[in-house]
């Protein structure tokens, strides 16, 4: 099995910063770390901000300014963004996630719906014509 740089439950508030010398994560602890942060997303214990956060500087390992200069907005914008200030369209906030493999979307408010949904077996809706 390879070995991921990404441990479970690395998910925390600690401060990381992009740095030369930090192991680059292989694609295994990528996707482990991705699948992470959108549970952490789905059960309301990460805000958007800290999600595209972490994923910045855990899987990407870039500065804001290089990050932004990548997605084409100002590193301002990222920065409230990634501390949850201002209120940003669809269009740039998924510009802002596009690399890091998310997508701004519609989610059921209630954890129990969002549980119940994503465990049922799909039972395709058909709109009426």
């Amino acid at each position: 099995m390879a070995n991921t740089q990404i441990k479970k439950a690395k998910i925390t508030s600690e401060r990381v910063k992009p740095t030369k010398g930090r192991p680059e994560v292989d694609a295994a602890g990528r996707d482990l770390f991705l699948k992470q942060v959108t549970s952490g997303l789905l059960e309301g214990h990460l805000t958007q901000g800290q999600a595209l956060k972490e994923l910045r500087l855990r899987v990407l390992n870039l500065k804001q300014e290089q990050y932004a200069s990548m997605v084409g907005v100002s590193r301002k914008v990222l920065s409230q963004i990634e501390n949850d200030k201002g209120n940003f369209s669809f269009s740039i906030l998924n510009k802002v996630f596009r690399p890091v493999g998310l997508q701004v979307g519609i989610i059921p408010r209630h954890q129990d719906v969002l549980r119940d949904a994503l465990l049922t077996p799909s039972n395709k809706y058909k709109p009426k014509d």
